[in-house]
């Protein structure tokens, strides 16, 4: 799990949903970037497994629409896609 010792999240799995949701909503990076004030860089960080700080991704989750269950279920091992089908 790339997951730092204080933290309960599995960055990398996160990254994969922000990416697919991203998509989902026909966002591209740069778009992403521009609605949270971040760099195109520091998105494609995210998506890639780094840390994201819990304002970014309370922000991140809004801005695409993730339902918050998500995180949950990531915390709990699971994750599930917006169909609420479980993804391996």
């Amino acid at each position: 799990m790339n997951t730092d010792k204080n933290s309960m999240y599995d960055y990398k799995r996160l990254g994969r949903i922000i990416k697919k949701y991203r998509k989902a909503n026909g966002i591209t990076q740069p778009e992403l970037a521009k609605k949270l004030n971040k760099s195109t860089n520091t998105i494609v960080r995210y998506e890639r497994g780094d840390k994201i700080p819990n304002e970014a991704l309370a922000s991140i989750f809004e801005t695409l629409n993730i339902p918050f269950e998500i995180l949950f279920s990531i915390i709990d091992g699971f994750e599930f896609d917006k169909f609420g089908s479980i993804i391996q």
